[in-house]
């Protein structure tokens, strides 16, 4: 049975264990799926090659092939020989930087979340637990896309299908349903850049799957609405829980940035409810039923993977083998 969107969604919890209910557009599942589904949908993932070598991460991409990035890159933005559109070039107005906190020293897009000491000597060494430690199936390969390919893993014979359409009740207009999910995996402490999901390439709703291990996200709303902005109205970091979904729109989507940062340790403060089928005590978790604070290392064991599901606009950037920039990136960790 589907778990539908209901009023009865909670909040995310922020560092502090306090829900974060001030932002508009920004919704909160916990539990979405349980943990035998999880499992399904880990074998299914585990199962299709992964395509590597373009960014740090490991990514896989069910439907349509697109991934925004500051350079152009045919093989992550490909033509499609059927459609003409203009590119659109984002204006990267410089914004004005005032004093403030540097608790977000890891603004360079890269160390996103650095709100914690990371010294471990500073974490009770009884208080930590240790990453779940699933490792990808023997079949899993991995491949180098070629530039002329826009499509990916097939939605339908791969089963990812099923897996979007329980989705599908977060996007309310038929003429923005879904039409690509994009899984990134997470290993050791790797993270993503603070950035806002591309206006002109992504539709108004954006969908987030966590799948393994806990993760904070960072929520920033920066003075202007780029992606080079380093002065914030609010910066918020959320817990995105193994098996959870995340929706972000209206204000979340288009004025809050969000990205993973590449801290060494995930310190929570638990969930103290008995919510979900489980009563809380799925093994897939790693949350106690206590308020406690705990930490886990990003360390070599740790592994997470993130299903965003999107509805793909004509209007996003395409790009031809002769204006590819791919080889003129001389740092591919950033993104």
């Amino acid at each position: 049975m589907s778990h539908l969107p209901s009023p009865s969604s909670t909040f995310p919890l922020s560092e502090s264990g306090e829900p974060v209910t001030h932002i508009d557009g920004l919704e909160y599942y916990p539990r979405f799926f349980s943990e035998k589904e999880q499992e399904e949908l880990l074998q299914l993932i585990d199962s299709q090659p992964w395509q590597s070598g373009n960014i740090a991460r490991r990514q896989q991409f069910y439907g349509e092939i697109y991934y925004h990035t500051s350079f152009q890159s045919s093989k992550l933005q490909p033509t499609q020989t059927t459609t003409t559109t203009t590119t659109t070039t984002t204006t990267t107005t410089a914004c004005t930087k005032h004093n403030h906190n540097n608790d977000d020293d890891d603004d360079d897009d890269t160390n996103d979340g650095g709100f914690y000491d990371t010294d471990s000597s500073s974490i009770p060494r009884d208080t930590i637990l240790q990453p779940i430690q699933q490792q990808p199936a023997a079949a899993a390969t991995t491949t180098t896309p070629s530039s002329s390919s826009s499509e990916g893993i097939s939605l339908q014979e791969s089963g990812m299908q099923y897996w979007l359409e329980r989705t599908r009740p977060f996007f309310p207009h038929n003429s923005s349903l879904p039409t690509q999910v994009l899984v990134n995996e997470y290993r050791n402490n790797l993270g993503i850049a603070s950035h806002f999901e591309d206006f002109d390439a992504f539709g108004d709703t954006i969908v987030t799957i966590s799948l393994l291990n806990l993760i904070y996200m960072t929520l920033k709303r920066p003075t202007e609405r780029i992606n080079a902005c380093d002065t914030y109205h609010d910066i918020v970091k959320i817990l995105l829980e193994p098996g959870s979904v995340l929706v972000m729109k209206r204000d979340a989507r288009y004025h809050y940035r969000h990205g993973i940062g590449k801290s060494k340790w995930v310190h929570v403060v638990s969930r103290n409810d008995s919510g979900g089928d489980d009563g809380g005590k799925s093994s897939t978790s790693t949350l106690p039923s206590t308020s406690t604070l705990y930490s886990i290392p990003r360390n070599e064991t740790y592994r997470r993977l993130s299903l965003t599901i999107r509805h793909l606009l004509h209007t996003r950037r395409r790009v031809s083998t002769e204006r590819d920039e791919q080889d003129t990136i001389k740092d591919p960790n950033k993104y």
